[in-house]
């Protein structure tokens, strides 16, 4: 059964469900309206002046959404738009009249892609007017930060406007890369220098450390005729053994490191120059433990530039409950192998590899051998921990296939038998070189590699 009830805006009677007696208080849609023009509820309502027609209206804050909702009616809006005027585009020079969104916020350019081509245009233009007030040094600086931005950054920018050599003359994109890693650690450094390999350049020589950083790119560091000149097989060795001979450790980084494993080496360069950024622990503070070959291999992968290898036998230093370093050994004839040893990244473990080698000689017997690879190590751990170097061994290849993703295959992975499984091919009549080269491949040797003796 209905009940009476009275219009809160008229005072005209009407009947309502029991159901919707306090809910129902105006009689009709009309009246309704009126009551909400007249009595806003201002706590959550913003007082407006329509700039069409000049009423002031109340507009709830939720409705305030950018500058559209600023018209008391559609009509209002809809006239608004019709005085819009016609303007002309700031980039191609076409007349047009802004709509939609547009017509608020006064666009310059009658499309997305005029404005984007406008404001880079700008941002050029100011760039270009900042680096022609600015002195080199604060050049070569602002280049370092931005060198990792390979997209929409200040030296994306540089180099469409032509200031490279300006900025940083002679200085490769991966140079600065490395540049920008020993930038963030506050290590002093001098590029392309002459002077300790007698007028063979080394691009980067930190002289504090006696260390030499050599940045390799594909394109003109490989030994099948692509780019500039056909390098040697022996020719990064012999930088490396010259820089040895001089006292200097001449670290190899190559173009699939950047940009494959750029925080390992920057984790590797740190430990290397002791940087602050490392965190610092004591072997002694660690135990010693058996750890399974799946957690040897994540830990490896995640940790190690080389990346994981199976073991016979593992070893986990633990630091709080945490794996810190491991180590690994394979059997040999006779002997063993000391395959693998890393700390994790970020951190510098005092004495870890001593303590995980002791522990190891405990339980085993029989000499130990090990290979140090010279495109990062100069062998110097091992001399600490009481090896003697057997010899020098020869440079080793790999073949890769330059590109955005960069693929890299091992000597053995490009025997002719696995060639034949991994692309499906005819290899008959044909060698392993140009097989390999047919598939867009070059060959790359690195700097060998040392073997020691710990009887």
């Amino acid at each position: 059964m209905n009940i009476e009830n009275t219009c809160r805006n008229c005072g005209k009677k009407f009947h309502v469900a029991p159901s919707e007696i306090n809910r129902r208080t105006v009689c009709s849609l009309d009246c309704k309206r009126e009551w909400h023009r007249n009595n806003p509820v201002r706590a959550n309502s913003t007082l407006l002046k329509c700039p069409q027609c000049h009423v002031e209206f109340w507009k709830q804050n939720s409705q305030m959404v950018g500058k559209k909702n600023i018209y008391c009616s559609r009509q209002c809006m809809w006239k608004a738009k019709e005085t819009i005027p016609v303007k002309e585009c700031a980039w191609c020079g076409r007349e047009f009249k802004p709509k939609g969104k547009s017509t608020t916020i006064a666009s310059p350019c009658c499309s997305l892609k005029c404005l984007k081509s406008k404001q880079v245009k700008d941002n050029d233009d100011k760039l270009a007017h900042i680096l022609s007030n600015v002195d080199k040094a604060t050049l070569t600086e602002i280049a370092m930060l931005c060198g990792k931005s390979q997209t929409g950054g200040i030296m994306d920018r540089i180099r469409r406007l032509g200031l490279e050599e300006k900025v940083l003359p002679n200085i490769s994109y991966f140079e600065r890369l490395v540049c920008s890693m020993l930038d963030s650690m506050g290590v002093s450094y001098v590029t392309h220098d002459r002077t300790i390999l007698g007028g063979q350049e080394i691009d980067i020589l930190i002289p504090d450390y006696r260390i030499g950083i050599e940045v390799n790119d594909i394109e003109s560091h490989n030994s099948s005729g692509v780019g500039e000149r056909r390098k040697d097989y022996k020719y990064h060795y012999n930088k490396w053994d010259g820089c040895r001979k001089k006292g200097v450790q001449l670290i190899t980084i190559w173009e699939w490191d950047l940009k494959n494993n750029s925080n390992l080496l920057r984790s590797m360069l740190s430990a290397k120059l002791k940087s602050s950024g490392c965190v610092k622990v004591q072997a002694r503070q660690c135990t010693v433990a058996s750890i399974p070959q799946a957690v040897y291999s994540s830990f490896l992968e995640e940790n190690h530039i080389q990346g994981t290898q199976n073991a016979a036998y593992r070893l986990g230093l633990l630091f709080n409950s945490e794996i810190i370093s491991v180590m690994g050994f394979g059997k040999s004839k006779d002997g063993w192998e000391l395959l693998r040893f890393c700390s994790k990244a970020g951190h510098r473990v005092t004495a870890g590899t001593s303590k995980l080698l002791s522990h190891f000689r405990k339980e085993h017997v029989g000499p130990i051998y090990s290979f140090s690879f010279n495109d990062y190590s100069d062998g110097g751990v091992y001399k600490k921990l009481g090896f003697t170097k057997v010899s020098d061994v020869e440079p080793r290849y790999w073949w890769v296939k330059p590109g955005r993703h960069i693929e890299v295959l091992g000597r053995r992975a490009c025997q002719k038998k696995n060639i034949a499984k991994t692309f499906g091919v005819d290899i008959d009549g044909k060698t392993e070189a140009q097989l390999m080269r047919e598939r867009h491949y070059v060959q790359v040797f690195d700097s060998g590699k040392q073997l020691w003796y710990l009887p």
